[in-house]
């Protein structure tokens, strides 16, 4: 029985890795392609056009942010870096 619970506990695992990557939106191209963060205390400001952006709050100081390949990567003054594939996903590098 242990068997069968964990290839559905496994399957159920796959069910959500596959449901996250087909939901996961890279950045609109008018962003990555403008290339402008402003640091602004603990938020980012990601710029579409000179007046346009949307705010990422990171809730920790910002030291510097740099665009790579269509990538934020966002690094905050306690050493830690974020790598934004779009607005709302990050992983730690």
């Amino acid at each position: 029985m242990q068997d069968v619970n964990d290839f559905i506990q496994l399957f159920a695992n796959l069910q959500n890795s596959y449901y996250l990557k087909l939901n996961e939106m890279p950045w609109d191209l008018k962003y990555s392609n403008l290339g402008v963060a402003k640091i602004d205390g603990t938020n980012v400001k990601v710029f579409s056009d000179p007046n346009n952006y949307i705010t990422i709050g990171l809730g920790e100081e910002v030291a510097s942010t740099l665009w790579d390949n269509g990538e934020l990567n966002i690094t905050l003054k306690n050493g830690k870096v974020r790598r934004y594939k779009d607005r709302n996903f990050y992983s730690t590098i």
